[in-house]
């Protein structure tokens, strides 16, 4: 039996016992969760994000709470109601890393811990400088934290 406090974070979808398999793309599923858990990290006080009951609306701009601007307008795009219209975790990372959409894209590159992520994955192919430089970020990441 799932815990009743549990159901909020619950795909919309399974919220009607009806339906045991989403019809709706795989990714849908993964989106929605990762729309949910960017709400929870930036707005840890909010117990309840009105977006979560029914009708399932959107979230509106009066819930954005502490999302920053730049990640709101993709955020959103999370949380559609319509599970084909949803935007993928792939297309958030696309858009976080991107550098040309201006303010609302590249919300990624800045980001200290982005930064030392997308470095371990050349950790290998790097250069011994390139490789001291990526261990003094993390030295100050960790001074940050």
């Amino acid at each position: 039996m799932v815990c009743p406090e549990r159901v909020r974070f619950f795909y919309p979808r399974f919220l009607n016992r009806s339906i045991i398999f989403c019809s709706g793309p795989n990714a849908a599923i993964d989106a929605y969760a990762l729309g949910l858990l960017i709400f929870n990290l930036f707005n840890p006080t909010v117990l309840h994000p009105p977006f979560l009951n029914p009708p399932y609306n959107p979230p509106q701009p009066s819930t954005r709470g502490a999302i920053p601007p730049p990640v709101w307008s993709s955020f959103k795009k999370l949380l559609n109601p319509n599970p084909k219209g949803r935007l993928t975790p792939k297309a958030l990372l696309d858009v976080g890393v991107a550098e040309s959409l201006g303010e609302n894209g590249g919300f990624f590159k800045g980001n200290k811990l982005f930064k030392i992520c997308e470095g371990l994955g050349n950790f290998g192919l790097m250069a011994d400088g390139e490789r001291a430089a990526l261990l003094r970020l993390r030295h100050l990441l960790s001074r940050d934290v």
